[in-house]
């Protein structure tokens, strides 16, 4: 298992479904098909230079990417210490042994599932852009492939938000609502209950509600928590509403929301109060797809040591053995018949989350 920046893989070009070349195909097709532009190497580089569809889970950079060489297969050491006070004794006397063990380690291995994108460029649809007086040969070609590369990708990256976004509430959902990981049931935690911030009422001490929370946190982190980890929560449009129109809050809110003003405010914004970062999640535009529902909210740490990890995984050409794994696999084949071109876009992801008995939930009330 690796960290860090990955070096891009350089393969021969059969590995990546490259059919030999004809020798009645037309000199331009010849062109097109002996540059570099369709090599492994500067398809991954081409996506590099699109900019990144920006995501708020993303940007906020909880998880620590981790690349995997050779394998599928995330071993991770799960490692929980406990304290106990000890009893004095006589110098002389017999040592006691201890009661319980000082710490509870769990190693398991999760296979990391992929992602897959598919698209299609055809001659017919080529020789259309020529005919209207595009680009010529290679550059209409190139242009092309990256243009559908690039929404194949923004497909994988809105899937990495809602990955993420399960991560964060412990249990990770499939697109079909299907359970990729339950990280409480992996880990044989109990999932914590969730709090009612009686938001309708105007009674509700709303500040100890958020110290409850944050003491709650911290101490089920068991050492997590550093000096620079800071509590958020991703809050649904109703409980943020009810948050900001409280009357404890209400007034803390104003303050903040008139400098906000100033910098140009937003739709969805971030409020901090009582040492919480609230974030009104924006998600996806139907409000259903990715998204928090309306009336909750879910509290996670960020900066926390080991808390939330992405693995990725190599490939499954010939050309990824012994390779670092990159986090997105773009492949280019041409057809038998010389027809169309097959686009390909792989990611290997699994995203983590090691400590879920630090999560917490809350609803509006």
């Amino acid at each position: 298992m690796g960290s860090g920046r990955p070096s891009w893989p350089r393969s021969p070009r059969w590995a990546f479904g490259f059919f030999k070349q004809e020798k009645a195909m037309p000199e331009l097709v010849l062109d097109i098909f002996n540059e570099d532009a369709f090599s492994l190497s500067q398809l991954i580089l081409g996506l590099e230079k699109v900019p990144y569809l920006p995501t708020t889970l993303g940007d906020m950079g909880l998880f620590e990417a981790v690349y995997l060489v050779g394998t599928d297969q995330a071993v991770i050491e799960r490692q929980d210490s406990v304290l106990s006070l000890v009893q004095t004794s006589e110098r002389g006397a017999p040592v006691q042994r201890a009661d319980a063990p000082s710490s509870r380690r769990d190693i398991r291995s999760f296979s990391c599932p992929r992602l897959h994108e598919t698209d299609e460029v055809t001659a017919a649809e080529l020789f259309r852009m020529r005919a209207m007086g595009v680009a010529a040969g290679s550059q209409t070609l190139e242009a092309e492939v990256q243009t559908r590369l690039l929404r194949r990708r923004r497909n994988i990256e809105y899937t990495w938000e809602n990955m993420r976004l399960g991560a964060l509430q412990g249990v990770v959902l499939d697109k079909d609502a299907s359970v990729i990981r339950d990280w409480y049931q992996e880990w044989a935690i109990a999932k914590p209950a969730e709090i009612n911030f009686a938001l309708g009422t105007e009674a509700t001490d709303v500040r100890k509600k958020c110290s409850d929370v944050r003491r709650a946190m911290i101490r089920a982190a068991k050492g997590a928590f550093v000096a620079n980890t800071t509590v958020h929560a991703l809050a649904g449009d109703g409980f943020y509403d009810a948050l900001i129109n409280h009357p404890q809050v209400r007034r803390t809110y104003e303050g903040w929301s008139a400098a906000a003003d100033l910098r140009g405010g937003a739709a969805f914004e971030s409020f901090s109060y009582a040492g919480i970062t609230f974030h009104n999640y924006r998600g996806s535009d139907d409000a259903t797809s990715v998204a928090v529902a309306s009336e909750k909210a879910h509290f996670f740490p960020m900066g926390a040591v080991e808390v939330f990890k992405v693995v990725f995984a190599p490939g499954e050409k010939f050309a990824h053995l012994g390779q670092q794994a990159v986090p997105l696999y773009p492949v280019v084949k041409r057809d038998e018949d010389d027809e169309k071109l097959s686009l390909d876009l792989r990611s290997y992801p699994l995203f983590m989350c090691l400590k879920p008995e630090v999560l917490q939930r809350a609803k509006a009330g």
